[in-house]
């Protein structure tokens, strides 16, 4: 059996492989966010160790986007180039506090889930298109020795 026709064998699967990472690399593009309502909390904390005296208030941000997160640093620039799917941060988290007076204190927790194919580019759907590939030819020529015996 030539390579052409063992990968014909395997068309559905090459398909599904293909749209996958066609559709992470196009929602990557074009900044296909697919943001959730943010779920937001806000409560107060007592600090019993006395760091904080007064009023300690904790607000909580959640917000999630599905598939993908726009790359976001002081340029501008889209940056994706240092990050190999799926080898990324999927979750962030930031947290800041900040004092109005000296007896009120703010904490602010922004806790963000970057999407499915955060930082997906065309780095990875070329090195994953050549690895399904190396992996078919592996197998079919572990067929055609195998035969020959």
């Amino acid at each position: 059996m030539t390579f052409v026709k063992f990968l014909q064998s395997k068309q559905r699967f090459i398909i599904i492989w293909l749209v996958v990472h066609g559709m992470a690399l196009f929602v990557n593009l074009f900044n296909i966010e697919g943001e959730t309502a943010p779920n937001n909390e806000k409560y107060n904390e007592v600090r019993k160790d006395g760091s904080y005296p007064g009023n300690y208030e904790v607000l909580i941000y959640r917000n999630a986007n599905i598939l993908t997160t726009a790359p976001s640093n002081n340029y501008g620039e889209k940056g994706n180039s240092a990050y190999f799917w799926p080898f990324v941060k999927f979750y962030e988290s930031k947290k800041i506090v900040n004092s109005q007076d000296y007896r009120n204190f703010y904490e602010f927790r922004n806790k963000k889930f970057n999407g499915i194919f955060y930082r997906y580019d065309f780095s990875e759907f070329i090195a994953y298109t050549v690895l399904l590939l190396l992996v078919f030819y592996f197998m079919w020529s572990g067929r055609k020795t195998s035969a020959k015996s």
